[in-house]
């Protein structure tokens, strides 16, 4: 009753928005552990003052932070998060929370905190913003080359990609085989290869690591 309607209105797969939500905070269970939450400003406060190479990271966040207060979103008391701002069960920073804070349940407020639909709808409203093409994968494992490793992060459309001898895993065809896809190898020649369609690096805005997208993928 909250994830299919979500994904109708944003058009964001029901099962990524779940990933997101398991790896970012276990489905909320990190935010049961108060000893591992911090008062978010309090914690950019810190950040903005004694860690210099994250400083205009932190007073920019800090701003945000104090932005939201001021909606009347959250009560300062209840705006918690990760030592690095990170908030609610999908774990936005304060200007990702601004610019794709959706209020979902229709109570004036956008709570990622307490509000599960809120925070499931923010974050498929940050996807589909940056991009997220609907009923599409975000990329496919592929058996590859001996050569392989010339063409890390090369560019083609999956046509050119099987001619070169990348083919689906499974021997299966590639569904789209217009689509462009760059090929990545994230454990060496030895381990799988990937061709990542466009949704993978839409993934990529919500945390900016290979390793991340491809977990929630």
């Amino acid at each position: 009753d909250v994830l299919v309607p979500i994904e109708r209105r944003f058009g964001v797969d029901k099962h990524i928005l779940l990933a997101i939500w398991s790896m970012e905070s276990g489905y909320g269970a990190v935010l049961k552990r108060k000893s591992r939450l911090h008062k978010v400003i309090h914690a950019l406060s810190t950040l903005a003052y004694g860690d210099q190479k994250r400083s205009k990271f932190a007073i920019t966040q800090l701003i945000a932070a104090l932005q939201i207060i001021d909606s009347g979103d959250i009560h300062p008391s209840q705006m918690m998060g990760s030592w690095a701002g990170a908030m609610g069960h999908t774990q936005f920073i304060p200007t990702s929370y601004l610019a794709y804070g959706i209020d979902w349940d229709g109570d004036n407020k956008r709570d990622i905190w307490n509000c599960i639909p809120d925070a499931l709808a923010t974050a498929a409203n940050l996807l589909m913003r940056n991009g997220w093409q609907t009923d599409t994968t975000w990329g496919n494992e592929v058996s590859h080359p001996k050569n392989s490793s010339f063409y890390l992060d090369q560019t083609k459309t999956l046509h050119e990609w099987s001619q070169l001898g990348f083919h689906r895993a499974g021997s299966k065809g590639f569904p789209r085989p217009q689509d462009r896809a760059e090929f990545k190898l994230l454990a060496g020649q030895k381990g799988p290869g990937f061709l990542m369609l466009k949704n993978f690096f839409v993934l990529k805005r919500y945390n900016n690591s290979d390793f991340y997208a491809i977990a929630v993928g």
